[in-house]
């Protein structure tokens, strides 16, 4: 396919949906938001090398076998020309040792990482990192020498009901699939997805080219917000997204997808339990993590019983409610001080109108609930 100087609308409509959605067709996407995360992902995969960040991509499932580890091998065949190799989750995998893999991946030079199977709550510091940086540094394995990698990587992760945590959850966006059927592997597909996009990947790639420079020519005003530490790829990628979402009602812009990950976010539910916990506990008055302490520990001598004549009912729940706020953010034992850093770590953050303030202090730190209307 020869890429025009001014594509038409006709020809943009025949690139996108006879040769870029072509191999994807079949897959059970659930809404207009995972067919725009999906375009998407195609197109960042044609355009990672120029890209210094991009975010990753999950394709997540309601069951096995729905298609999800064929769909990112797919997208990666378009990145790197070739299968990329899978990545299997780690249970009880923690920052170092994803660290350690992520740099493992660079040193081979690969261009695509399938990080497949996830389960769990998913994410942490050193994945954070990866996909925020364009070289990322880290210590050699056994040597005391650092080494800095160029990072031009596409990162696609698959898993059923993925749910990811904290700063995860905005560098990661989802795709959902539903195969609508309890047996979902005895699904067949008509055409091979991997097979097809490895075979015509030159047209698909000069496809995503064509759409890009069809955006560029129609000088269309690009959409409201912007993904904080992924700029240019919400230049190049989200708003030509966005603006093909005007022209068809099976895409919405991507930000809309970002936006619902955010919703169900668990670290955002905990801060935002926490801090409803506090505020009906203190109200509107001054406390410490030493006070805060000392209701946890009310909490934990009747947790069993919580008998009605030792408090009023409504004081009753709010330590219960913080109680298990506080063991949920920090499972073993809790101290004064483990619960200033949970406080610490959450201040100054809005959550449903809520916000944990610091106040001036010369000696203990103290903090109150701030309403924000």
């Amino acid at each position: 396919m020869n890429i025009p100087e001014n594509p038409t609308s006709l020809e943009v409509d025949k690139a996108l949906n006879e040769v870029i959605l072509k191999p994807f067709c079949e897959f059970p996407l659930v809404s207009a938001r995972d067919w725009s995360v999906l375009v998407c992902a195609i197109f960042t995969a044609v355009q990672r090398p120029v890209l210094p960040t991009a975010p990753g991509f999950v394709l997540s499932a309601t069951t096995a076998g729905t298609g999800k580890t064929t769909a990112a091998l797919a997208i990666g065949a378009l990145c790197g020309g070739s299968v990329p190799n899978i990545w299997p989750h780690l249970p009880g995998e923690g920052s170092d040792e994803t660290r350690k893999r992520l740099v493992t991946a660079l040193l081979t030079g690969v261009d695509v990482i399938v990080w497949d199977n996830v389960f769990g709550v998913f994410g942490n510091p050193s994945l954070d990192a990866f996909l925020t940086s364009a070289t990322f540094t880290d210590r050699l394995l056994g040597q005391s020498a650092q080494v800095s990698l160029p990072n031009r990587a596409l990162f696609l992760a698959t898993g059923n009901n993925f749910i990811a945590r904290g700063d995860t959850n905005r560098r990661l966006i989802v795709c959902h699939m539903d195969p609508g059927v309890e047996f979902a592997y005895k699904r067949r597909f008509d055409l091979d997805p991997v097979s097809y996009c490895l075979h015509h990947r030159q047209s698909i790639v000069n496809a995503v080219l064509l759409v890009l420079r069809a955006y560029r020519q129609s000088g269309a005003a690009p959409k409201s917000g912007r993904l904080a530490s992924f700029e240019d790829w919400d230049d190049m990628i989200r708003q030509p997204v966005a603006w093909l979402a005007d022209q068809y009602d099976w895409l919405t812009d991507p930000m809309d997808a970002i936006d619902a990950s955010q919703a169900v976010d668990p670290e955002k539910e905990a801060h935002a339990a926490l801090m409803l916990a506090l505020r009906s506990l203190y109200g509107g008055k001054v406390f410490t993590s030493k006070s805060v302490m000392g209701a946890y520990k009310e909490h934990d001598k009747h947790r069993d019983t919580y008998p009605e004549h030792t408090m009023e009912p409504g004081m009753m729940q709010a330590r219960r409610d913080l109680g298990e706020c506080l063991e949920d953010l920090a499972p073993g034992r809790l101290t004064a001080r483990t619960i200033g850093r949970i406080l610490s770590f959450r201040e100054g953050r809005i959550v449903d109108g809520h916000r944990l303030k610091p106040l001036p202090s010369t000696r203990e730190k103290r903090w109150e609930v701030e309403v924000i209307q």
